[in-house]
């Protein structure tokens, strides 16, 4: 129902001309008034910000970096916020895109998952290096995020084998998402899906139980093995840097659960045409870039500062104490690693 001016009226809650149906860019931008394209032109700036920002890092790290596996894995974790960034920037101007945009923004997430994983297995100098120092450490499996209150759960010894485990429940998260996301987008071209809103949909909620559980088990994982190194790798920053991807994970997927709630119940209202869930995605993905922006500065803080004290390190110290100072240079496999750091240094 409208108004004599053309103006759409409320009624019973939401507006009578709202629809669901994503528009294209042009008609988005037709419907929008000016505050939300201003708001959008920030977005867009921050987003330029934050890209710029990693390939500042980018070229900090290639320069200074001496570890070649550390370099990789540290531009894989560094590249998740412009990743984050840019693809919701591209879900707001070009709404259609929404999905493929968190196709490609989740998949890489996916990846990061085990990439922080080999990450702090690189900083003890590989996977011999840190079975050595790990092994025999009891880890606590009542941990969260999926056994926290499960007090049945023992303290067992991390060796080799449970160490393959933990990795392998990581490592299915890099599988799992992608695939569920594809066809969620293939179910999307025949209507059949719809995304960012809670629905009865059988498809919706299995898809949906199916990418919590996976991306729950994953951390779980990852977790058990953060606990067991952070007092060994405390000097590289771990307990941060790890607060850092974990915050992706929880505003990326916890704030779009909260918005789907809110568009369900009308919360955001219609924008000329735009329904309650399309105004609710386009808020989700404008909060998602400035929640990129912040964390794309505190990340580049402690990759920025390990790399300093990096540099700080002499042959004479990573001789005596190997390139993890937790890191145990008695033993004939320690003496070998911290012979080939040692190299790498001299060499660099």
């Amino acid at each position: 129902m409208n108004d004599q001016q053309g103006n759409s009226l409320w009624e019973d809650g939401p507006r009578a001309n709202c629809s669901d149906t994503l528009p294209y860019g042009h008609e988005f931008f037709n419907e929008i008034p000016v505050v939300m394209k201003v708001i959008i032109g920030i977005c867009g700036g921050l987003t330029l910000i934050t890209i710029i920002i990693f390939l500042d890092e980018l070229r900090c790290l290639i320069k200074s970096h001496k570890h070649e596996n550390i370099l990789h894995k540290s531009i894989w974790l560094l590249g998740l916020y412009p990743v984050f960034s840019s693809t919701s920037l591209l879900a707001i101007v070009v709404p259609r895109s929404s999905l493929l945009d968190q196709l490609l923004a989740s998949g890489y997430l996916s990846v990061v998952l085990h990439m922080f994983l080999n990450l702090m297995v690189s900083y003890y100098g590989g996977e011999a290096a840190f079975l050595h120092t790990v092994t025999n450490t009891k880890i606590a499996l009542r941990s969260p995020p999926i056994a926290c209150c499960c007090c049945c759960c023992p303290m067992v010894l991390l060796n080799k084998k449970i160490y393959r485990i933990i990795s392998a429940i990581v490592l299915q998260c890099a599988f799992i998402r992608p695939l569920i996301l594809y066809l969620s987008a293939v179910l999307w071209t025949e209507g059949l899906y719809v995304e960012g809103m809670l629905t009865r949909s059988t498809v919706n909620t299995i898809f949906g139980v199916t990418i919590t559980l996976s991306t729950l088990l994953a951390m779980y994982g990852l977790i058990l093995i953060f606990r067991a190194s952070k007092d060994h790798l405390k000097h590289y920053h771990i307990v941060p840097k790890f607060i850092c991807f974990q915050l992706v994970l929880v505003v990326s997927n916890l704030q779009i659960m909260v918005i789907s709630i809110l568009s369900s119940n009308n919360v955001f209202p219609c924008v000329g045409t735009l329904s309650p869930k399309i105004v609710g995605n386009v808020t989700h993905h404008g909060l998602l870039i400035f929640e990129m922006f912040l964390l794309a500065l505190l990340a580049r803080f402690f990759y920025m500062k390990t790399l300093r004290d990096d540099a700080s390190y002499t042959t004479e110290i990573v001789a005596e104490n190997g390139i993890n100072q937790g890191y145990n240079s008695t033993s004939d496999m320690g003496n070998t690693t911290i012979k080939s750091n040692t190299d790498n240094i001299s060499s660099a």
